[in-house]
């Protein structure tokens, strides 16, 4: 479980983002049903992970903490995180970021009752994750000919 995110955090030498194993945990902790435990680590350390350089997740860590929320009763909390997670979102992120974020706000609104918003980020998570399989694509396209490898 959640030792193992310490050790691989030495093994590739990001031991000095420390607020990247608790993030990660965090996300542990989501998959695992435990939404309090998740929050709190996301909320004690999604400031200090902007700072270290992970700003870019910011919109994952919201849309994340917004989830929990959802999940333990504070829908008011949930439509803020949404929102911030929405803020975080340009023309500059990451389509693997946008597509993780839009699909967490699906189901955030469609677990709040918002169904055409859910529609709406569906639909936008779907177009980000076909952007993000065909850059996957157009990368091995590159890559395998350049190491010889076989298609």
């Amino acid at each position: 479980g959640t030792e193992s995110i310490d050790r691989y955090d030495t093994l590739i030498g990001t031991a000095s983002l420390g607020s990247l194993v608790p993030v990660l945990r965090s996300q542990v902790h989501i998959l695992d049903g435990e939404f309090d435990q998740a929050l709190d680590i996301l909320v004690l350390h999604m400031e200090s992970a902007r700072k270290q350089g992970m700003d870019r997740m910011a919109c994952i860590m919201y849309a994340d903490a917004a989830w929990c929320r959802v999940r333990v009763g504070d829908i008011n909390g949930a439509r803020l995180d949404a929102q911030s997670a929405l803020s975080c979102l340009s023309d500059e992120s990451q389509v693997e970021d946008m597509a993780m974020t839009h699909s967490r706000l699906a189901q955030i609104y469609e677990a709040i009752g918002e169904t055409d918003d859910s529609k709406a980020h569906r639909t936008l998570a779907g177009n980000a994750w076909r952007a993000h399989m065909n850059r996957q694509a157009e990368l091995l396209d590159l890559l395998i000919p350049a190491i010889g490898a076989p298609r």
